[in-house]
């Protein structure tokens, strides 16, 4: 005996939904990205980080408040919590600003202007300019001069390359591709250019928060930069080889000059600035040459 039967327009109803919920979910995988995988891994494994906890369970219980969590509870939003931490779903905007209240600056690393430049593979002039306008302060200082009050681009050689690999950082990077992406037009050929986007990847991404998804990293960085470059001039395919081999370099002389010269190299800014003088060949270490990609 059949004890409870839905009417049939809730049946069609609930049908038309579950559906609908199939194939959002379907086109969702499908417009997911690799980046947005990363990005999203990143920005969970910083939650964890600053609030030093080791599982999805508990950043959820130190993000999402306490009254949400007793009186809202719901089972999926766990399985949620599980999938942020390998980048399988990407928050939401909502979940993204609980995660900020609690730790402060945590969606610059999710929602931060390199992601984009990187999805994009032909930025117009209009979105390069947006992108420029969202870079920090310390990359706008290295691309800008104040010309009568008004603010005009540097003209772009080796030596803004240069300044920008000195600041090492992710707005440092994303304005050294989109560099790469306004000259690819008119086919110039740029190997001081991709030597200094190679080496503030090696910088930036030699912090603890990367290093395990070097390898992901920068197939990334291959698939979307360094493979459209000509192969008869830049030996490409032994570039990740002597990625993860240089991190491992790098790491180890980090180690050794912070323990000589005294700074913190958990910190990203002292750490960029003392490799940067190391590159340099500030401290006597013939490195640059050994670090750098080998060129055909």
């Amino acid at each position: 005996m059949q004890l409870f039967v839905l009417d049939k327009n809730i049946q069609r109803s609930f049908h038309a939904k579950v559906q609908f919920k199939k194939i959002f979910i379907a086109h969702s995988y499908k417009f997911r990205t690799d980046i947005d995988v990363l990005r999203t891994a990143l920005w969970f494994d910083c939650l964890k980080s600053h609030l030093n906890v080791i599982s999805a369970y508990g950043v959820r219980n130190s993000v999402v408040p306490k009254h949400i969590n007793e009186n809202q509870y719901n089972p999926f939003q766990e399985i949620k919590w599980a999938k942020y931490q390998t980048g399988k779903h990407t928050p939401t905007k909502r979940v993204a600003e609980l995660a900020e209240s609690v730790v402060p600056n945590s969606r610059v690393i999710l929602d931060h202007v390199l992601w984009r430049i990187l999805k994009a593979p032909t930025p117009t002039p209009q979105m390069i300019k947006s992108y420029l306008s969202q870079l920090n302060s310390d990359v706008k200082g290295v691309l800008y001069t104040n010309q009568m009050g008004r603010l005009r681009r540097k003209k772009v050689d080796s030596q803004l390359y240069k300044a920008l690999e000195r600041v090492s950082s992710l707005d440092a990077l994303a304005a050294l591709i989109l560099l790469l992406r306004e000259g690819e037009e008119n086919k110039f050929k740029f190997r001081s250019l991709i030597h200094s986007i190679y080496n503030t990847c090696l910088i930036v991404f030699s912090i603890e928060l990367y290093s395990k998804y070097n390898d992901y990293i920068y197939s990334i960085f291959y698939d979307r930069v360094f493979s459209r470059l000509d192969d008869e001039i830049y030996d490409l395919k032994n570039w990740d080889n002597q990625f993860a081999e240089k991190l491992i370099m790098l790491n180890s002389l980090c180690e050794k000059l912070a323990n000589k010269v005294g700074f913190d190299e958990s910190q990203p800014k002292p750490r960029s600035k003392y490799l940067q003088k190391l590159l340099d060949g500030d401290y006597g270490l013939p490195i640059a040459d050994a670090l750098a990609p080998n060129w055909v």
